[in-house]
C-alpha cells in the first residue's frame, strides 16, 4: 500500500486538460478525482479504505505547495533510507517501490527526499549537491537497495546479463528531459509511429480518449516553456545563499550566472515579456499562446538549468543531474519564497509533473496492463526512437556505476533489410561502446574496417583515459516476429504459404545479415547468435526455421528464441517451447527466452483463467494433438489422453472435413520445420499431387523429380531445403499432403475459427507432466532457460514476485503433491530496461529479497542461488562468431 493515493496525484488527466485551457485547478477536486481513480483500480475495497488513506497522506494539502511536498516526500519517506552513504529503498519496501515506479519520476522523489535528509554541510554548495547526487544517482534514477551480498557479487565478478533489448531500455526520467526539450523531435517520431500501428492507437486512447502525437507535443511545448518561466521566477527572487566553485560565497542573485542567464532568459520573449506566476494564471496563459523564441546563439532546446549555472560550473554534468539540479533549487523554491512565489512555482511544477507522467504512460508499461499486446504497445509507441539514437548514455545507465554493474552485456538489436543498414546500425552501437569505455576514437570507427580496435580484443587503447568499465559487450541479433496479413489480402495465389510475406521478408534480412557477418570483422566479434522477438502469438517458431538453418549453415554458432512467454493457453505455450527446440534444432548452450509456460503453477493458470476461453480450432487441434502425442506415453495419463482422443476428433472434422488419424496428424506437425514456401510452389505440388494414381510408382519417381529441381537451383541454401522436403515426402507421403494441404486458403479459413473450449479437458496433473516432459526435452539438449523476472511479472499472470516459477525451479517453491520431478538450468536478464523500470542489479535484488523474504532463506542460503545464476550465465553466455571463411 506504499503507493496508494500518491501514484495518482500527477496522473489526474481532467487537472492537465484544466491547465492547457488556461485555468487553475482547484486542489479539492484533485483529491477527489485522485479518490475516484484510486477506487476504478479495485472495486473489491469499500469507499472508507481509500479515504482513510486520502486523509492520511494528501488529507491536509491545502495548495500546491502542499500538494508536492506530502505527495514527494510521502513516497520518498515510506521507501528510501541512507545507508552506506547513499539513498536506498528499504528492503521490505522494493517491490512496492517498483510497482510504483510507473506513475511518478524516481528522480524527482529521490532529490526531494535527499534535499530534506542530508546535512547542510552536503546540500550548501554547488559541488556537495554534485557529490551527493553522483553517490546516490550516477548514471541512473532507479534506486536499488543495499545489499552485502549481491552488491560483493557485483564488485567481484560482475553481473552477466543475458537477454536485453537496447532499443526500449533507456528509463523515464531521461526519455522525459529529451522529450521536453526537444519536443517537435519527440512529435515526428510519435507521428510515424502513430500513424502505422493500430496498437499504437489503442495506448493512445488507454491514456485518454481523442490523445493523438500532436496533442502530446503541445503538452510538451508547453511544458518546456513552463520550465523556463519557473527558472525565470527562480533568477526573480532571493533565494539562500549558495556557494559556488572557488569557495566565492553570493546570492543567486547577484552572481554571474545570474547575470548572464537573467539576460538570456529575458531574451526568450522578445515580443512579449513573461509576467509572473499568479493564481489568475497569466504566465501559464502567456506559455500556453506564445511560442518562445530563442536569442541568437541560444537554443530554447537547452535544459533550464543552464539559466543557473554558469558553463564551468555545469562542465561534465548529465542530462540527469541537470534535471536534478533544476528540481533541487525549485524545491528550495518551496520551503524559502514567500508563500505566494512558492505557490506560483508549485503550480508550475505541478504541470510539469502531469506533462511527465503522460510520457510515462507512453514508455513504462503499467501495473494493470498484463499480457505482450500491453508491452508491444509500448516497443511500437517511438517514445524513445530520438533518446535511443546514440548508445553511449545508454550504457552508462545500464553499468550504473563508473565501473559498471556487468561482467558481461549480451544486447539484443534487430536487423535490417540491407547490409549497408546493418552496418550503420553496428557502427552506432559500437562507436557507443567505445565512447562508453573511454575511448577517443570512438568516432572513427568504422563497421567495415578490416580490423578490429586493439581495446575490443583484450589490447591497450592509448586513447582510453582512467578506469575503463569491465564490461563485455555482445550482440544478438532478433529478427521480428510479425502478424500474417488477412486472409483475403495476402493469400491471393493457391501456392502462398502461412506468413508467405514474414518469411519472405525474414530471407532478405537473413541474407543482409550474414553478407554483414561476411564482410565486417567487427560484426565477428561483436555478434554472437540470432534470436526471434516480438509477440509470439502473431508467428509461430516453424516459420523461422528456415531463417534459422540459414544461419546455422553459414556456422554462426548459437542461437536463442523468444517462447512460452505470452499464450492463449497454457498448453499453446508449452508447445510453442518445445516446437522452437525441435523445430529451430536448439542444442548444445543455445537458449530459449522466458518459457513462462513451462514454470508457471497450473493451479495457479488454472485459477486465474476461468473454466472456459477462446481459441481458433486450429490452435486448438495442435494442442490437443500436441498433448496426446506427449501424454500417450504415460499410463498414469491415459484418461487424460482418451478425453484428447475425442477432442482431436472432433476439432479435425472442422479443419479436414474427414478422419484423419491421429499419428498423422502427429507426423505432419513434426514437418512444419520444413520450408512452406518451398513446399507449397507449383514445382513441387506437381511432384507430390501429380496424376500418378500408384502411390508405389510415385514414390519411385518423386526422389528423381526433387533431385531436377535441386540441380535446376543456383542456390546451396535452396538445395538443401528442396532435399529436405525430398526426404520426409519419401518417409511420410501422406503426411507432407497433410502439410501442404494445411496451408491452403480453405484449409486456413476453417482453422482461423475461433471457438470456446473447456479448460477442463486439461487436468492440473496433465498440465504438470507436460511442463516436465517439456523441461526433460531441454535438459537432454542442454538447451538453457534466460528468465527475466520484472517482465514477467508485467506481461504474465502474477501479481508478485513470490509467483514467479523462478523459485519453482530454483526448488523453493515445491509442492508435495505435484513435485518437480526435472528442473532447467536457468541465466537471468533483464529483458527492455526502460519499459519496465528496471536494471539487473535489481532484478538480483528482486531475487535474493523473495528467497529471504518469501522463503525464508539465510544470506548465506540466498547468495548460493545468486551466484549459482550468475555463474550459469557467465558459463553459457555466447561467444565470438566463427571467421569469416566458414559464412
Amino acid at each position: 500500500m506504499g503507493n496508494l493515493i500518491y501514484r495518482r496525484v500527477f496522473a489526474d488527466p481532467a487537472a492537465l486538460r484544466q491547465m492547457l485551457a488556461g485555468r487553475k485547478p482547484d486542489v479539492d477536486d484533485i483529491k477527489r478525482r485522485v479518490f475516484v481513480m484510486e477506487r476504478q483500480s479495485d472495486h473489491r475495497r469499500p469507499d472508507h479504505f481509500y479515504k482513510g488513506y486520502l486523509e492520511h497522506r494528501v488529507g491536509k494539502a491545502r495548495n500546491f505547495v502542499d500538494l508536492i511536498n506530502v505527495t514527494l516526500g510521502g513516497i520518498g519517506d515510506h521507501h528510501l533510507e541512507w545507508t552506506r552513504g547513499r539513498a536506498a529503498v528499504k528492503l521490505q519496501e522494493f517491490e512496492h517501490w517498483q510497482h510504483g515506479l510507473p506513475f511518478f519520476s524516481p528522480l524527482a522523489v529521490a532529490v526531494h527526499w535527499l534535499r530534506r535528509h542530508l546535512p547542510e554541510s552536503a546540500r550548501s554548495t554547488v559541488a556537495a549537491r554534485r557529490r551527493e547526487l553522483e553517490a546516490s544517482l550516477l548514471y541512473s534514477a532507479l534506486l536499488s537497495p543495499v545489499l552485502p551480498g549481491p552488491e560483493e557479487l557485483i564488485r567481484r565478478d560482475g553481473l552477466n546479463e543475458m537477454h536485453m533489448h537496447l532499443t526500449g531500455s533507456t528509463e523515464l526520467d531521461i526519455v522525459w528531459i529529451d522529450a521536453v526539450q526537444r519536443p517537435e523531435v519527440y512529435r515526428d517520431e510519435l507521428e510515424k509511429a502513430f500513424a502505422s500501428a493500430h496498437m499504437v492507437k489503442e495506448l493512445y486512447d488507454q491514456i485518454d480518449l481523442g490523445l493523438d502525437a500532436a496533442e502530446i507535443h503541445y503538452r510538451l511545448a508547453v511544458a518546456r516553456n513552463v520550465r523556463w518561466s519557473i527558472t525565470r521566477r527562480l533568477l526573480g527572487r532571493s533565494l539562500a545563499k549558495v556557494q559556488f566553485e572557488g569557495g566565492r560565497t553570493e546570492a543567486l542573485t547577484s552572481s554571474r550566472s545570474y547575470h548572464r542567464a537573467r539576460h538570456r532568459v529575458e531574451g526568450l520573449r522578445p515580443d512579449n515579456e513573461l509576467t509572473d506566476w499568479s493564481s489568475n494564471s497569466e504566465t501559464l496563459n502567456a506559455c500556453l499562446t506564445t511560442t518562445l523564441i530563442p536569442p541568437p546563439g541560444f537554443s530554447i532546446a537547452c535544459h533550464p538549468v543552464e539559466g543557473l549555472y554558469s558553463e564551468n560550473e555545469l562542465a561534465g554534468v548529465t542530462p540527469l543531474h541537470k534535471e536534478a539540479l533544476w528540481l533541487w533549487h525549485c524545491f528550495d523554491a518551496l520551503e524559502q519564497l514567500p508563500a505566494d512565489d512558492a505557490e506560483d512555482i508549485a503550480l508550475g511544477l505541478y504541470f510539469n509533473f502531469l506533462t511527465l507522467t503522460l510520457i510515462a504512460r507512453l514508455t513504462v508499461q503499467q501495473v494493470d496492463e498484463f499480457g505482450f499486446d500491453q508491452f508491444q504497445k509500448y516497443t511500437l509507441a517511438g517514445a524513445r526512437e530520438p533518446v535511443e539514437a546514440h548508445y553511449a548514455a545508454r550504457f552508462r545507465q545500464l553499468g550504473v556505476s563508473n565501473d559498471g554493474d556487468h561482467d558481461h552485456l549480451e544486447g539484443r538489436f534487430s536487423p535490417k533489410e540491407t547490409v549497408g543498414k546493418n552496418a550503420d546500425l553496428l557502427e552506432s552501437i559500437v562507436r557507443g561502446y567505445l565512447d562508453y569505455r573511454g575511448c577517443g576514437r570512438a568516432k572513427l570507427f568504422r563497421a567495415m574496417a578490416s580490423i578490429v580496435p586493439a581495446c575490443l580484443t583484450g589490447g591497450s587503447c592509448s586513447c582510453s583515459h582512467g578506469r575503463i568499465p569491465r564490461m563485455k559487450l555482445g550482440l544478438v541479433a532478433h529478427f521480428i516476429k510479425k502478424e500474417d496479413k488477412p486472409l483475403d489480402k495476402v493469400r491471393r495465389w493457391s501456392h502462398a504459404c502461412r506468413h508467405q510475406e514474414l518469411r519472405t521478408d525474414l530471407e532478405t534480412r537473413g541474407h543482409a545479415f550474414l553478407g554483414l557477418m561476411q564482410r565486417s570483422p567487427a560484426a565477428r566479434h561483436f555478434i554472437t547468435g540470432i534470436d526471434a522477438a516480438a509477440n509470439e502469438l502473431h508467428a509461430p517458431p516453424e516459420t523461422f526455421a528456415p531463417l534459422f538453418r540459414m544461419v546455422r549453415r553459414a556456422r554462426l554458432p548459437h542461437a536463442s528464441y523468444h517462447a512460452g512467454e505470452d499464450f492463449r493457453h497454457l498448453v499453446s505455450g508449452i508447445r510453442a517451447v518445445v516446437e522452437a527446440v525441435e523445430f529451430l534444432d536448439l542444442r548444445n548452450g543455445d537458449r530459449v527466452g522466458h518459457a513462462t509456460a513451462l514454470g508457471i503453477d497450473p493451479a495457479l493458470w488454472l485459477e486465474e483463467i476461468g473454466p472456459r476461453l477462446m481459441l481458433k480450432v486450429e490452435d486448438a487441434l495442435d494442442d490437443a494433438v500436441f498433448a496426446y502425442h506427449r501424454l500417450s506415453k504415460s499410463a498414469a495419463h491415459i484418461e487424460a489422453a482418451l478425453r484428447l482422443e475425442a477432442l482431436i476428433g472432433e476439432l479435425q472434422l472442422r479443419i479436414y472435413r474427414r478422419h484423419v488419424p491421429i499419428p498423422l496428424l502427429v507426423e505432419e506437425w513434426r514437418m512444419r520445420k520444413l520450408d512452406a514456401r518451398l513446399a507449397t510452389m507449383p514445382e513441387v505440388t506437381l511432384i507430390t499431387r501429380g496424376e500418378v494414381d500408384d502411390a508405389a510408382k510415385m514414390a519411385q519417381q518423386a526422389p528423381a523429380a526433387f533431385d531436377r529441381l535441386c540441380r535446376a537451383t543456383l542456390s546451396r541454401g535452396r538445395r538443401a531445403e528442396i532435399t529436405a522436403l525430398k526426404e520426409a515426402f519419401v518417409r511420410a507421403p501422406q503426411a507432407f499432403r497433410l502439410f501442404q494441404e494445411r496451408h491452403l486458403l480453405e484449409t486456413c479459413r476453417r482453422g482461423a475459427e475461433i471457438i470456446e473450449v473447456r479448460i477442463s479437458d486439461y487436468d492440473e496433473r496433465a498440465l504438470h507432466a507436460l511442463q516436465m516432459d517439456a523441461i526433460s526435452l531441454l535438459n537432454s539438449r542442454n538447451v538453457i532457460i534466460e528468465t527475466l523476472p520484472t517482465s514477467n511479472v508485467r506481461i504474465s499472470y502474477y501479481d508478485s514476485y513470490k509467483q514467479h516459477h523462478l523459485f519453482r525451479w530454483l526448488g523453493v517453491a515445491q509442492r508435495p503433491s505435484l513435485p518437480d520431478t526435472v528442473v532447467p538450468t536457468v541465466c537471468v536478464g533483464s529483458d527492455d530496461t526502460g519499459i519496465f523500470s528496471t536494471s539487473l542489479r535489481n532484478e538480483y535484488a528482486h531475487i535474493y529479497l523473495t528467497l529471504v523474504d518469501s522463503f525464508g532463506l539465510s544470506a548465506d542460503q540466498a547468495m548460493t542461488y545468486l551466484e549459482q545464476l550468475n555463474r550459469n550465465g557467465r558459463v553459457y553466455r555466447f561467444h565470438e562468431s566463427m571467421p569469416a571463411a566458414n559464412i
